[in-house]
C-alpha cells in the first residue's frame, strides 16, 4: 500500500455497526427504556415483596387456610396473562396490551390494598397476576421490535436487573413501609409509579412498529412490474400478480387458498382448479405482465408458494408438483373431471 493510499484509509471514518448509533438510552428510546423497566420492576417487587408482610396480613385478615393461595394466585394467573399478551402481540399494536395489563395491575393492587378479608385478597393477587402476566411478555416483544440488534441483548440485561433489584431489596422495603404506615400501603403505594410506568411505556409503545409480513427479508431481483387486475363481481377481492425477474408470483386471498386446498393427485381437484383460475382471470393476468410459455409462476406467499411451468395452452395447475418444487408441463388436460363439483374448494 502506498503512502497516499495508507493516509487515505486513515481518514476514512469507521462504518456505523449493523446495530445502528446509540443506545438504549437515546432521546428516542429513553422514554420507552424508562416506562419498561419501572412497569417490569413493579411488578417483580409486588410478586416478591408480599412475603416479608403476609405474615402481618394473616393476623390482620384471618383465614389462614388461604395463606398459600395468595402466592398460587398470583402466579397462575399470570401464566394466563402470558398466553393472552403473546397473542395479542401480534394482532394489535402494542400500547394496548401494556394499557390493559398495567390496568389490571393496579385494579390488582387497589382491590388487596382494601381487601376486607383474606378472599378478597385472594381474588386481587388473580387480578395482579393477570395484569403481571401481560406486562413483561408486551416489554419481550417490545425489545424485539422498537431496539436495533446492537441494543436487544444490553436492554435484556437491564429488563433482567428490573427483576434482580426488587428480590434483593423488595422484602426489606414492604417491611418497613408495612412498619410505618401499615401493610395495605404496600399495595395502595405502588400507584402513582403504575401511573407514571403506564405513561411512559404506552406513549413510547405508539412508535414501535407491528410486524408485517410483507416486510420480510426475502431476496427479490430488482426490476419488477405489477399489474393489478379488478374482478368484476363485487364480492371477488382481485389479486396481484407481481413479476420477479423471470418468474411471476401471483399474489391474492383466493388463489392462494384454492392452491392449498388443491390435492394435486386428484384429476378432478386439479380441474377445477385450472377452470377457477381461469374464469378469475390469472391467465389474462399473465399475458398481460409479459408471461412467456414455460415462464416459471408462483402462487401463494412468496415463502411458501406453489411453483409451476405455465404454459397458456395447458391449465396452469395440472403442472404442480407442490410447494418449493416446479412441475412439468401436462398438455391434453384441458378438461379434467367435471367443474363445480369437487367439494375440497369452497368458494
Amino acid at each position: 500500500m502506498s503512502t497516499d493510499q495508507a493516509a487515505r484509509a486513515a481518514q476514512t471514518p469507521p462504518e456505523p455497526s449493523p446495530g445502528g448509533t446509540g443506545g438504549i438510552w437515546t432521546p428516542e428510546r429513553r422514554p420507552l427504556t424508562i416506562g419498561l423497566v419501572l412497569a417490569v420492576t413493579l411488578v417483580a417487587f409486588e410478586a416478591l415483596a408480599i412475603a416479608t408482610v403476609l405474615p402481618v396480613v394473616s393476623r390482620d385478615l384471618g383465614d389462614l387456610r388461604l395463606y398459600g393461595w395468595v402466592f398460587s394466585a398470583f402466579m397462575l394467573s399470570s401464566l394466563i396473562g402470558i398466553v393472552v399478551a403473546g397473542t395479542l402481540a401480534d394482532r394489535v399494536p402494542l400500547g394496548r396490551p401494556m394499557l390493559a395489563g398495567l390496568g389490571l395491575f393496579a385494579a390488582g393492587l387497589v382491590i388487596g390494598g382494601t381487601a376486607p378479608s383474606m378472599e378478597v385478597l385472594v381474588a386481587g393477587r388473580a387480578v395482579q397476576g393477570l395484569g403481571a402476566g401481560v406486562v413483561p411478555a408486551v416489554a419481550y416483544v417490545a425489545i424485539s421490535r422498537g431496539y436495533p440488534d446492537g441494543c436487544r441483548p444490553r436492554m435484556f440485561a437491564v429488563l433482567s436487573t428490573a427483576w434482580v433489584i426488587p428480590g434483593l431489596i423488595g422484602p426489606a422495603i414492604a417491611a418497613l413501609v408495612a412498619a410505618a404506615v401499615g401493610w395495605r400501603w404496600v399495595f395502595l403505594g405502588l400507584l402513582p409509579l403504575v401511573a407514571v410506568a403506564g405513561l411512559l411505556s404506552v406513549v413510547a409503545l405508539r412508535a414501535v412498529p407491528r410486524p408485517d409480513r410483507a416486510a420480510r427479508p426475502v431476496e427479490q431481483p430488482a426490476e419488477r412490474t405489477r399489474v393489478r387486475v379488478k374482478v368484476q363481481a363485487a364480492d371477488e377481492p382481485g389479486f396481484e400478480v407481481v413479476r420477479l425477474g423471470d418468474s411471476f408470483l401471483i399474489m391474492g386471498e383466493k388463489p392462494r387458498r384454492w392452491v392449498q386446498q388443491t390435492d394435486f393427485g386428484n384429476d378432478e381437484a386439479v380441474g377445477y382448479l385450472a377452470d377457477r383460475l381461469a374464469r378469475l382471470g390469472v391467465e389474462e393476468a399473465l399475458a398481460e405482465a409479459g408471461a412467456e410459455p414455460g415462464a416459471e409462476v408462483l402462487i401463494g406467499d412468496l415463502d411458501d408458494a406453489v411453483v409451476f411451468d405455465w404454459d397458456p395452452a395447458a391449465p396452469m395447475a395440472s403442472g404442480a408438483s407442490g410447494p418449493g418444487k416446479r412441475g412439468g408441463h401436462a398438455k391434453g388436460k384441458q378438461h379434467l373431471g367435471p367443474r363445480g363439483t369437487d367439494p375440497r374448494l369452497t368458494p
